[in-house]
């Protein structure tokens, strides 16, 4: 899950993150977001957040994104890129975004939607 936050300048991996990596579902499965050990809070400024929900056929390598320091998240700048790194993670299986699971191979294959959440002043 990443976030393009109300400032149009950030791009923040929130999941998976340094204190939970751990994103596999399984069929039939709920994951519920943030978990309790790692809230997040709205940090502003009032505009409109972005969320993209993603899930894939295998775990892409998001420890490629820079690190935010002091925090548990993976930032980038929303710029091109920034938003190039994101798009590489979520495809791009030969390009080894994907790590394949025993017995598995890794595809590009991927499902996304987007979120809007807006934050008040």
């Amino acid at each position: 899950m990443a976030l393009a936050g109300s400032d149009n300048q950030s791009l923040t991996l929130l999941f998976p993150n340094e204190l939970d990596n751990n994103n596999r579902i399984e069929k039939d499965q709920q994951l519920l977001l943030p978990r309790p050990h790692w809230p997040v809070k709205a940090a502003g400024p009032a505009g409109t957040d972005t969320l993209l929900v993603m899930v894939a056929d295998g775990p892409r390598h998001w420890k490629a994104l820079p690190k935010d320091p002091g925090s548990p998240f993976a930032r980038s700048l929303n710029d091109l890129q920034g938003r190039a790194r994101l798009g590489a993670l979520l495809g791009n299986a030969a390009a080894g975004a994907c790590r394949p699971l025993a017995g598995q191979a890794c595809s590009d294959a991927y499902g996304a939607v987007l979120v809007t959440v807006e934050e008040k002043p």
